[in-house]
């Protein structure tokens, strides 16, 4: 897949979710303890974002979304599996509440086009800057690079690596090994990994043909 065609789809699919003139909006209180329950990212907007996906990238799974907790480097959030192969992977990552933490340094590139909220980002070759991300922007982690990020509450973003997926591996499962011991969200990832691995594989394969 192409990082920036995806950063095209998402932009494209955040002007057709603008026309429906959906605002952000409150709940009724779903918790008792709670004082108000709030919509931070939309479910019409991923359906539209998942239409026009499917329209460039027809091998993409689109079935029900499974959403899973992810912790990794210290920062949480939920993440729901598009597509994966051994060197490469589409998911949607985001959090309802403000999280931050390490990249990770992997032996890949990843590419997050943010579709609400705002991220920032620092880089080890100025940490004094920071880039501040909002939707339609994307931030690119280049291949053995790392940065420092932080979500603020309601960000969610289109998330693609290419390159050693196994590299990111250690990163990915390290807390959940050894810091939380979550161990039945690992297992849902991984099962959500492999069943995406072998989606639609002729579709795929059909597809890379054409493009050659």
């Amino acid at each position: 897949m192409d990082p920036f065609v995806l950063k095209e789809i998402c932009n494209k699919s955040l002007k057709e979710f603008e026309k429906l003139g959906i605002n952000d909006k409150i709940l009724e209180n779903r918790n008792t303890h709670a004082t108000r329950s709030e919509v931070t990212f939309d479910k019409q907007l991923i359906a539209i974002l998942r239409k026009n996906l499917l329209e460039t990238y027809p091998f993409l799974y689109s079935g029900e979304l499974k959403w899973i907790v992810s912790t990794a480097a210290g920062a949480s959030g939920w993440l729901a599996l598009l597509h994966t192969s051994l060197h490469e992977y589409l998911l949607l990552f985001g959090c309802s509440n403000t999280t931050d933490g390490h990249s990770g340094r992997y032996r890949a590139a990843v590419y997050d086009t943010v579709l609400a909220g705002e991220m920032r980002l620092s880089e080890e070759i100025d940490p004094t800057i920071t880039n501040v991300y909002l939707p339609g922007k994307m931030g690119i982690l280049p291949k053995r690079k790392i940065k420092t990020f932080s979500i603020r509450e309601g960000t969610w973003m289109l998330e693609y690596a290419r390159g050693n997926i196994m590299s990111m591996i250690p990163t990915g499962v390290g807390d959940n090994l050894f810091s939380n011991f979550d161990y039945k969200s690992l297992w849902w990832t991984i099962v959500d990994y492999v069943k995406k691995l072998f989606h639609k594989r002729s579709e795929r394969s059909t597809f890379l043909k054409t493009k050659k």
